[in-house]
């Protein structure tokens, strides 16, 4: 999967092609959602393909990006909304991405901030094979400076999220991360003593 771009005023969509008993289908340009940037495909436990995207709904007021994942049913992908919704043109969610472990549910990740990239969350759902979760920050309300790029592994009930940040005054970028034994990640995240801490952990 891709994203195809057009020439202005038609918006870019996201492309796909199948291999099907050894031979790749046309691609196929999907309708909705549009704008769209990072499509991240992976395979959740039950052998169902996902398609992970940030980009616009077209019949919204502010489009800023919301986060989609769109599942296979088979012949076409079901687009889902799993970000909150944007409410100001100065909102922005982007740098999503999706984890791939065989044998377990997909989590997303992605940076949801203001357009200035003075506040970025991380924030995070995932799929417990009927619903996509709400989302929640990683972290606490400090990890929220100028966070970009966080990624996400999950591995036997084990939720490892990473991201580079700093502390908006030094240039120097760090890479942060996280991992919880639970539900969620966002009340309970530790270092690699185990501890329980609140912040991030700071790994450069």
């Amino acid at each position: 999967a891709w994203t195809h771009e057009e020439t202005y005023p038609i918006p870019d969509r996201l492309e796909f092609s199948r291999r099907v008993n050894g031979v790749w289908s046309a691609p196929q340009i999907l309708p909705f959602p549009i704008e769209t940037k990072l499509p991240q495909l992976t395979v959740d436990k039950d052998n169902v393909k996902w398609i992970v995207v940030a980009g616009d709904d077209p019949n919204k007021s502010y489009h800023g990006d919301d986060i989609w994942a769109l599942r296979w049913n088979g012949s076409t992908w079901d687009p889902m909304q799993i970000s909150d919704e944007i409410q100001s043109n100065d909102s922005l969610q982007v740098y999503n991405a999706v984890s791939r472990t065989p044998g377990e549910y997909p989590r997303v990740v992605w940076n949801r901030g203001n357009l200035r990239g003075t506040i970025l969350d991380v924030l995070t759902s995932a799929w417990n094979g009927s619903s996509w979760s709400t989302p929640e920050r990683v972290g606490l309300p400090a990890d929220s400076m100028y966070a970009n790029w966080p990624n996400v592994a999950v591995r036997s009930g084990t939720t490892w999220v990473t991201w580079m940040g700093n502390d908006g005054i030094s240039r120097v970028l760090n890479a942060y991360a996280q991992y919880s034994l639970r539900e969620t990640i966002a009340a309970y995240s530790a270092d690699f003593t185990a501890d329980a801490i609140g912040p991030g952990v700071r790994l450069s």
